[in-house]
């Protein structure tokens, strides 16, 4: 447990909150409903329970509101998502 919280708050520090709160600004992205962006620490709080989801249920990685979270087995990350697009095998 000690070692999941250093992994969590390790990349929860290098997060820069305030800008993802302005972009969603910018953007007029709110959350279930809301007129508002999510705050500062809205924003922290879902990305501390993705990150804390993930490593307890062992998952890969986990997404929403923008967030994505994951772990390859020696690395973990989280970034937030803006606009992406992806291959698709049609084999």
């Amino acid at each position: 447990m000690k070692h999941q919280n250093l992994i969590v708050a390790g990349l929860l520090a290098k997060l820069d909150f305030d800008k993802i709160a302005k972009v969603m600004q910018c953007l007029e992205w709110s959350w279930n409903q809301s007129e508002d962006a999510p705050s500062h620490s809205q924003l922290k709080a879902t990305a501390e329970r993705l990150l804390t989801e993930m490593l307890e249920k062992g998952n890969t990685g986990i997404a929403t509101g923008g967030f994505e979270v994951w772990h390859n087995g020696q690395e973990f990350g989280i970034r937030f998502v803006v606009e992406s697009s992806a291959t698709v095998d049609f084999d």
